[in-house]
């Protein structure tokens, strides 16, 4: 459940990457693992330019009175542990479907 996560550097919600290296790092660490593929939606995103830990949705659009629609995190951005190597798109569950 997305909502209960503790493992949140861009956010609360459900992490994508293009990137099946980045994906693999989150499967089961024993013989067997599952990918799953799926299309999402990514609307109006929100570039990160750093951790984004404390937030529970993406940030307001500045001039508008809605949030963005997802974040997106990109290589090269500077964090604690080094810089971001992967791509990762951190959405709700409402923009995902098989």
């Amino acid at each position: 459940d997305d909502r209960l996560s503790t493992r949140a550097m861009y956010g609360n919600g459900i992490y994508f990457s293009t990137d099946s290296c980045k994906v693999a790092q989150y499967c089961d660490k024993g013989t067997t693992g599952c990918i799953v593929i799926a299309r999402v939606l990514l609307g109006h995103p929100f570039l990160a330019t750093g951790p984004m830990p404390t937030h529970r949705r993406p940030p307001m659009i500045e001039g508008y009175d809605v949030p963005h629609d997802c974040i997106i995190a990109k290589p090269g951005i500077p964090h604690s542990n080094g810089r971001q190597v992967h791509w990762e798109f951190v959405v709700q569950r409402e923009q995902v479907y098989p």
